[in-house]
Order: C-alpha cells, then structure tokens, then sequence
C-alpha cells in the first residue's frame, strides 16, 4: 500500500533523511522482527517527523526514539491531509485488521439529528441526544 521504502541503520541517518521528502506522507516504520508490529502514522512534515523518531538519543528525554528498533521505512507521499486520513486508513486496515477502528479512533454515531430552527433545516450526526 505504501509507495517508497528505505532501508534504515543508525550510521547513514543523515543520508536517509536527506532523501525522504519534507512533505506530508503516511509512513510505517517496521523492525527486523517479523512478529512486531509496526509503528503507523501520518505526518505533515515527513522529514522532521523521522528526525525526531530516529534521530540520535537526547539525554533526559521522554521523547519516542526507534533508532535502535527501525530497520524499514515505507512511506507514500501526500497531497492533502484527507488523502492522507484516506490512506492511513487503508495501511491500518491492511496491517491491524480486527484493531484498527480503535486505532483510527471510530466511534459508532447513531443518531441523526435534525436542526429544524434554522430557515434552512441541516441534519448532522451525533452520539448525543
């Protein structure tokens, strides 16, 4: 599902975010493990997102490093931030298939409100009365 993948080691981090595009993607970072499950996201600026996730280790931080874990990245570049949502959905429906409705946060709506106030009546969804 992804379009573009890069093998990651900690020595050529430079080279590597050189060549990944300051743009938005989606990107799954994945680990030699085969069983382990990759990390899923969506980013407005790929190359410092991978910056900040891979970058070399900041003493006294509570910062999410992978540097030691990543081997893969695969990301696929994006236009707009609904292609974007669109695609992230497919690559967590492909890779977590029973988790990721949770994973995307989706929460079941069922009502329908009707706003009939207004000189132009709307409907919208809602999970409150």
């Amino acid at each position: 599902m992804l379009t573009e993948r890069l093998e990651f080691a900690p020595e050529r981090d430079a080279e590597i975010f050189a060549a990944v595009p300051a743009a938005p993607a989606v990107f799954a970072l994945r680990s030699a493990d085969s069983q382990a499950e990759p990390y899923v996201s969506k980013t407005a600026n790929l190359r410092r997102r991978l910056q900040r996730l891979l970058g070399p280790l900041e003493e006294r931080t509570k910062k999410l490093n992978l540097r030691d874990r990543v081997r893969t990245i695969e990301y696929s570049p994006t236009g707009s931030d609904f292609e974007s949502g669109f695609r992230l959905y497919n690559v967590l429906r492909d890779a977590f298939p029973k988790t990721y409705t949770a994973r995307m946060r989706f929460r079941f709506a069922p009502f329908v409100k009707f706003h009939l106030e207004n000189a132009y009546p709307r409907a919208s969804i809602t999970t409150r009365l």
